[in-house]
Parts: C-alpha cells; structure tokens; sequence
C-alpha cells in the first residue's frame, strides 16, 4: 500500500542523494588536487625573471552539441639560469589572447628546472580549483541535507 510506494520513492531519492554526494566528493577532490599543484608550483618556483610573449597558439575545443571554442595558449621567451627558454603555457583564454604578442610578463620559475614556471598575477589555476571546490562543496551540501530531509520524512510519514 501506502508504506510501499513511501519506501519506494525515498529509496529512489536516496539513489540521487548518492550521486549528488559522489558527484561533491568529486569535484571537491579535483579542487584540492588543482589547489595543492597550484601551491607547490608557488612554492617551487622562487627565482624571477622577465619573459616575453612571442606568439599565441590557438587550439580548437570541442563541446558534444556547442560550436568549436578558440582558446589561445601564451608562447613565452625568458632567459633562466644561464640560458634560453621557451615554453607554451598550459592554460589558455577562449575568445582572444590575454597577452599581447611582444608583451613583457613577469615570470617566476624554479631553479632546478626552468622550464617549470608561472606567469605573476595569472590566477587561472586559482579560479579552477575555486569553481571545482565551491562546486564540490555545493553539491556535498545539496546531498547531505536532502538526504536528512528524505529520511526525517519517511520517518513522520511511516
């Protein structure tokens, strides 16, 4: 009867409250990890220097059911450690490039490895792993507090 088709829809909304708290766990596990590669790279990368923009690499990105989306990678020039580097970095801006052809950026690298660097005030590492962690912490809630709700309704109802 009644108790049944009660038993039936919570057990159902328990099956999505899983998967809401899965999908939290997820999310806040890719904005810890972003989080801490972020933050070692801060830590690694001590020495200063000044880098160049020598050109902008346009890749295309493919959405299921979007048009293609250019997003434009900065190719930086900087001398380090005694010579030449270059390096595409690996986030990049859809729309235009952020950076200027010929623009001076302030760069920060490890001594130990160059090539391992971060443009200054470049936080797009940060907003990421800040979505991912606001998402995560969202969806967590989302799904701890509906899956009380469900089962201090079954509780009154049954």
């Amino acid at each position: 009867g009644n108790r049944e088709v009660i038993e039936m829809a919570a057990g159902t909304l328990l099956i999505f409250l899983c998967i809401f708290v899965f999908l939290g766990v997820v999310f806040l596990g890719l904005g810890l990890v972003l989080r801490t590669i972020r933050q070692r790279k801060i830590a690694l990368c001590t020495r200063k220097t000044v880098a160049v923009v020598k050109e902008n690499i346009s890749r295309v990105h493919y959405r299921h059911g979007e048009a293609a989306r250019f997003y434009w990678y900065p190719v930086i020039r900087y001398w380090a450690e005694g010579r030449e580097i270059e390096k595409t970095m690996s986030f990049g801006q859809a729309g235009s490039p952020r950076y200027p052809v010929g623009a001076e950026v302030t760069v920060f690298y490890q001594p130990e490895d160059p090539k391992n660097c971060y443009i200054e005030n470049d936080n797009t590492t940060g907003l990421v792993s800040a979505v991912f962690l606001w998402v995560g912490l969202g969806l967590l809630f989302l799904g701890l507090f509906f899956g009380i709700a469900v089962f201090y309704f079954r509780d009154a109802v049954c």
